[in-house]
């Protein structure tokens, strides 16, 4: 996202992607992971902090979210398809917690919300390029 907002395009191109080094690599895997954690769906733990801050309403955010990822897929790499597959499978159903009466305090909500702002500030909705080069595949990750 901040690929858009910085050059103004989504998809990568050869003049304006930062080829990584291994240190920045591991950072950017570690940002990757904790975004699709944070997707607010089912299991991962963004649909908890959901379900903490909204309730039985988070159920409803299931389908917009499959909806979004699956036009992320079509729209660009493909790189979501796995992700999408397993959600679409697992990523419905959700506990219930022991206490589902008592509301969060503020500090609490105002965390939840931090979360998901963390979400929005670290999801990648292009992961990966795939680039081929010399007769092999290079896997590079998309700036």
């Amino acid at each position: 996202m901040s690929k858009r907002l910085i050059f103004g395009e989504w998809l990568p191109s050869a003049h304006l992607d930062v080829y990584l080094n291994s240190l920045a690599w591991a950072g950017w895997t570690g940002l990757f992971v904790t975004g699709l954690n944070l997707l607010p769906i089912g299991q991962l733990d963004g649909g908890h902090v959901l379900y903490a801050l909204i309730g039985e309403r988070a159920k409803q955010s299931y389908l917009p979210v499959i909806v979004l990822l699956t036009a992320l897929t079509l729209f660009t790499s493909g790189g979501m398809l796995l992700i999408l597959v397993l959600l679409i499978l697992f990523g419905r159903a959700h506990a219930v917690p022991l206490d589902n009466v008592t509301r969060l305090d503020p500090r609490r909500r105002l965390y939840a919300v931090a979360t998901l702002v963390i979400f929005a500030i670290v999801f990648v909705p292009m992961p990966l390029t795939v680039r081929e080069s010399a007769g092999l595949f290079d896997f590079s990750p998309s700036a």
